[in-house]
């Protein structure tokens, strides 16, 4: 895992633990994911990374 990667998923960490509600925690992965194509400078399939950032935040 690339330090881009670690520091990605542990902001995302912080930030779903604040989270009370679906709606929030899906606000939290969706704003995830969108850093996440950013900085994959949108080479990324949104579908894929969606899916493993909420395996990786269990």
């Amino acid at each position: 895992m690339g330090r881009r990667s670690f520091l990605l998923l542990a902001g995302a960490s912080l930030a779903l633990g604040g989270c009370v509600s679906t709606r929030q925690y899906t606000d939290v992965v969706g704003f995830f994911v969108g850093q996440t194509m950013k900085a994959m400078q949108g080479k990324g399939n949104p579908a894929v990374v969606n899916d493993l950032l909420r395996k990786a935040l269990g």
